[in-house]
């Protein structure tokens, strides 16, 4: 929010980026064909993910659809907002099944089965670390030297950190990350989509240079 009052904004039309959200999830339980999970957030039936693993003897990241998802609990965070939990599960995609020789050795090093690899027992003392990430693309609404106003049908929240690129008219792709300050939902039958204010984090001085020539431009009228 400071920096809509630090920094002039510009409304922008026709421009669309991509962003990555990464967010940690629990593994309930996980095999070859997939994973259960319980996450912070909903994650859409049909969409692909990437989740990746971090445990054992190594890492990977299989890429899964999205089966099944329903809310499981609800709490509250230290601010008094009301979070929800949901329960998620994952068809791993054909490039993660047993075809794989690096994924089975993956899931044989988190603990070597009895049976088959269906049903991994994952270790109590050291689970395996498990992070899911998925790209989509948002339409810029405006930009300053602060950050972007964003339109997404990413289900981003108020602190969530992203990895952003942004082709701006004109000039190369801008690479940089970001943190979300604030968004709101569109009112129900306009787009489903969420308005976000997104603040810059790290961006490389070629990407700033780039950011602040088109800025310039938008400001001069050119």
């Amino acid at each position: 929010m400071e920096n809509r009052r630090r920094y002039k904004r510009f409304d922008v039309q026709g421009i669309h980026g991509t962003l990555v959200f990464a967010s940690k999830v629990n593994i309930l339980n996980l095999g070859i064909g997939g994973a259960a999970l319980e996450t912070d957030r909903r994650l859409d039936i049909g969409d692909t993910y990437t989740l990746r693993l971090k445990g054992g003897k190594g890492s990977i990241a299989p890429e899964g659809v999205v089966t099944w998802s329903f809310k499981s609990s609800r709490r509250m965070d230290p601010s008094g907002s009301q979070c929800i939990g949901y329960r998620t599960g994952l068809r791993f995609t054909e490039a993660a099944t047993g075809s794989n020789p690096d994924f089975v050795s993956y899931l044989k090093s988190l603990n070597p089965p009895t049976g088959g690899l269906e049903a991994i027992s994952l270790p109590v003392d050291a689970p395996p670390r498990a992070i899911i990430k998925r790209p989509s693309v948002f339409i810029l609404k405006n930009i300053s030297q602060g950050g972007l106003l964003i339109a997404s049908d990413n289900p981003v929240k108020p602190h969530d950190r992203l990895s952003m690129k942004l082709k701006l008219a004109g000039h190369v792709a801008v690479n940089f990350t970001c943190k979300v300050t604030h968004c709101m939902r569109f009112a129900p039958g306009e787009s489903g989509e969420i308005l976000a204010g997104v603040e810059f984090q790290q961006m490389p001085s070629a990407s700033r240079d780039t950011v602040t020539q088109f800025i310039d431009a938008l400001e001069g009228g050119r």
